[in-house]
């Protein structure tokens, strides 16, 4: 008997972000029509279901960093934060559904995802860059000329940023890599 063939890091990544990006894509359709938010209103506008499952991509290649990270290094400071950026992402990127903010979930989960891309320089930082540039594309033309909303894009970004900063700052203080 030989051994199970064994999937690549990069293969996992990318295979965990397709299921995210098409679980999202069908939790959107089940649930139906999601209405926009522009600014602190709700608008007449409604996110499609491609548009909102394109954000899956990046969370799923985090998702999948994390757990390479777990299953390599156990509970680990850096992975733990990350694990802990996760769960702030989603919690900022669902709150405007609940809280009248103007703030983008994508751009939330961008702003981290595109500064974690560039500066941890793992292993595909290539192909991973591209997913983030296309997806925040994709929001940009959706948030600026559809829906005239540059505010919450911008301040997604930024928060995204913001919290990818703290781990950042955590990490570097204990002097772990």
């Amino acid at each position: 008997m030989g051994e199970k063939p064994k999937i690549g890091k990069q293969a996992f990544a990318l295979l965990l972000a397709m299921a995210m990006s098409l679980a999202t894509y069908g939790v959107c359709v089940l649930w139906g029509p999601i209405p926009v938010r522009v600014g602190l209103e709700l608008s007449s506008f409604y996110a499609s279901p491609y548009y909102l499952a394109t954000i899956g991509l990046p969370f799923g290649v985090l998702v999948a960093e994390g757990l390479i990270d777990f299953r390599e290094r156990g509970m680990s400071l850096p992975g733990l934060l990350l694990a802990a950026s996760l769960v702030a992402l989603g919690v900022l990127h669902g709150m405007k559904w609940f809280v009248p903010i103007p703030l983008s979930g994508h751009g939330v989960v961008l702003g981290f995802y595109l500064v974690h891309e560039m500066v941890e320089r793992r292993e595909g930082r290539k192909w991973k860059l591209l997913v983030g540039v296309g997806v925040l594309l994709q929001s940009a033309w959706f948030k600026l000329v559809l829906w005239s909303d540059p505010a919450s894009l911008v301040a997604g970004l930024g928060l995204g940023m913001v919290v990818w900063s703290v781990q950042r700052l955590v990490v570097l203080r204990h002097g772990v890599r």
